[in-house]
């Protein structure tokens, strides 16, 4: 029988890169290197994740965590060589303060939105080697006032993907985002490890992702892993403007469920660890700055391949 990852990525690229299955062109090449680069190949995900009583280490402040995200890719191929990659994603942040006597701050509620836009391509400079890469303009905003130039953002990641043999990868290429607040520009180094059976999967992508998936069936995978991801809005409170830099560090378990070619459930569990959220001002004052203490979360999440 198939592995699940072979199965998943066959789906995600059977239909966009169907006019070269037949000459071994570029759907033969994609097969084989997304199979192993892309941890989750669903082109349309939704997922909804709730984080109670997240703490200051170090005050009195702390609020209940609300996020959901839909993200869309697409390739889209061009030639036996090239495809690009076109979608977008929006993700709602919406932190619900609790009001505690001595907090620094009066905050019942603060949303956070994010709107970006994906533009990119993936070009085969040889049958195992593949240079990838995506622009991602976007606002990251509160929304509460009128649109302003310190909103817009734009970001990048480039990878170069070097296939050792049909169950190795090496990734190695640079990111340039709001993850880490004083290193926007990384350095991104990784490792994709297949096993022969095709039921045991590494997924390694270092400073960002741990993530190790075993295939209970051909529709079923359990995996855990780490995942750091992390952004900046420009917002308004009151008559202040602040630069409110979020990073979220999690420790997590789940289990993913394909019903059929095109759809996937998923759940997942666990705890968010070092995470961070720091509001800096731009004019004098300032509400809270510093280290969250450990928090349990939930996610659940949706996937489509067409």
């Amino acid at each position: 029988m198939k592995s699940l990852s072979r199965a998943l990525f066959l789906m995600l690229l059977l239909s966009p890169f169907a006019s070269a299955e037949e000459e071994g062109g570029i759907s033969m090449k994609a097969r084989r290197f997304f199979n192993l680069y892309l941890s989750d190949p669903s082109e349309l995900r939704l997922r909804a994740l709730y984080q109670p009583k997240n703490a200051e280490s170090e005050g009195p402040g702390e609020f209940d965590l609300l996020n959901g995200n839909v993200a869309l890719e697409l390739p889209v191929h061009l030639n036996d060589a090239l495809f690009l990659r076109l979608g977008g994603e929006y993700d709602s942040r919406q932190n619900d303060f609790i009001s505690v006597r001595g907090a620094p701050t009066a905050l019942t509620s603060n949303n956070l939105h994010k709107g970006v836009l994906t533009a990119g391509a993936g070009l085969f400079l040889a049958d195992n080697l593949l240079l990838t890469g995506v622009a991602r303009p976007g606002i990251y905003s509160d929304l509460e006032s009128s649109p302003k130039v310190d909103d817009v953002r734009l970001f990048w990641e480039g990878h170069l993907i070097y296939q050792i043999n049909p169950g190795t990868q090496l990734v190695g290429g640079a990111a340039f985002n709001e993850v880490f607040d004083e290193t926007p520009l990384y350095p991104v180094i990784g490792v994709r490890l297949l096993s022969e059976s095709g039921a045991f999967r590494v997924n390694l992508t270092f400073p960002t992702e741990a993530r190790l998936g075993y295939n209970l069936t051909t529709d079923t995978q359990v995996f855990g892993g780490y995942w750091i991801s992390g952004d900046e809005y420009d917002l308004t409170i009151g008559a202040r403007r602040f630069e409110a830099q979020l990073q979220d560090r999690r420790i997590g378990v789940g289990i993913q469920h394909w019903l059929g070619s095109g759809f996937n459930l998923r759940g997942e569990a666990g705890m968010s660890y070092q995470s961070e959220l720091r509001f800096k001002t731009v004019a004098p004052g300032q509400f809270t700055d510093g280290e969250l203490d450990p928090a349990p979360y939930l996610a659940l999440g949706l996937g489509f391949a067409f």
